[in-house]
């Protein structure tokens, strides 16, 4: 399990959504029809966030079933 004490995950419709409180670090992924990963749509915050957003994100999409 990933550690998601001081971020934010959360599903709204397609996207997955990470936050962490008090900045402005958001990333949010969607999953396109047809395909086997997630797609970034809006990437805001220092390069280790992002990476660490990436992780959460594909964590959440296989609980989801949307990724194998």
């Amino acid at each position: 399990m990933t550690d998601t004490k001081d971020v934010n995950v959360e599903v709204r419709g397609e996207d997955i959504v990470i936050t962490v409180p008090g900045t402005d670090h958001l990333v949010i992924y969607s999953k396109r029809d047809g395909s086997v990963e997630l797609s970034a749509r809006k990437l805001f915050g220092p390069l280790d966030f992002r990476v660490r957003a990436w992780t959460l994100a594909n964590h959440k999409a296989q609980e989801l079933g949307w990724l194998p």
